[in-house]
Parts: structure tokens; C-alpha cells; sequence
């Protein structure tokens, strides 16, 4: 199984794909951020593409070996169609999700996170591109609710489906 967690920056989906990848037996989680970090000296909009093959490769792999995977990043409608087309003959099931707190939410400090001036202009962009309200997943605003419950809404959605 394919669990593939999208949403804005601060939406939750590192916390929640952590907790997912602990909940369910024999699970990876593919953390897109990492994939980012290998190419910093390419722009973001450069490098995306590149982080969607990457995800995509990494994905088959281990779903090819057995795994449960995760995954959470940001994505929009075209790179995720693009995604799926590289999983290929891929067996695995693919479920998506996208955390969608409201915008105001998102925009909040959380914890010990500050946000910097990059990532609340960020957020805001992900908002206004559609990032949040994508024609591909499940959408769930998880405002007010804690990621152990988003789990739980996501494990149910998985079990109806």
C-alpha cells in the first residue's frame, strides 16, 4: 500500500506520515524534504520535478519488496498525475490524503516551530495554487483535531475504501 500525504507547509503531514509509518506494520516513510536537500543548489521549481521522479523511484522500489510506503510533501494535481505515471505497473494501492487545516491555522506557529518569512509567503502560495484543495485525494482539515486522530481518519478512510 501507497499512503501519499499532501498539503501546505505546517498542514502536519511530516508528523502525520511519522505516525502512520509507526502505526502500520512493515511501513517506510519517504521524507520528500530529504530529496530536496540533495539539490540545493538548484531553485525549488527546479528541483521539484526531479524530487517527483526521485519519490517515484523510491516508492516502486520498496512497495516492489513488500513495504508499506509514505509519503509527504506538497504536490500539485500535474506533478502528482505524474507521479502515479512513474509508479508504472507498480501493484502497490495508492491512497491520498491531503491535510487542509484552514489558512489562518496554517499560518499559526506551532510548538517550537517559527515559521520563517519564506514559508508563511510559502503557505500562502500553496493556498492560493490549489496545493490544499487538489481533484486527486481525500481532503482533511484537521484544524482541530490532533494527528493522532487524522491517523485514525486516514486508517478509516483506508478500511472503507
Amino acid at each position: 500500500m501507497i499512503i501519499y500525504i499532501n498539503g501546505s507547509i505546517n498542514a502536519g503531514k511530516s508528523t502525520v506520515a511519522s505516525l502512520l509509518a509507526r502505526t502500520l506494520p512493515n511501513t517506510i516513510n519517504i521524507e520528500v524534504d530529504l530529496l530536496r536537500n540533495f539539490a540545493r543548489c538548484l531553485a525549488l521549481e527546479e528541483v521539484i520535478p526531479f524530487c517527483v521522479e526521485d519519490t517515484a523511484t523510491l516508492t516502486r522500489s520498496w512497495a516492489q519488496r513488500g513495504f508499506n510506503v509514505v509519503i509527504g510533501w506538497p504536490i500539485s494535481d500535474e506533478d502528482y498525475s505524474y507521479f502515479i505515471h512513474l509508479l508504472g505497473d507498480c501493484p502497490a494501492p495508492v491512497f491520498a490524503f491531503t491535510l487542509a487545516p484552514r489558512l489562518e491555522v496554517a499560518l499559526t506557529n506551532r510548538g517550537e516551530r517559527e515559521l520563517t518569512d519564506w514559508e508563511y509567503n510559502r503557505i500562502q502560495f500553496h493556498y492560493a495554487r490549489g496545493i490544499a484543495s487538489p481533484s486527486f485525494s481525500v481532503i482533511i482539515d484537521n484544524s482541530d483535531q490532533t494527528p493522532e486522530r487524522t491517523v485514525q481518519e486516514i486508517m478509516n478512510a483506508i478500511n472503507q475504501g
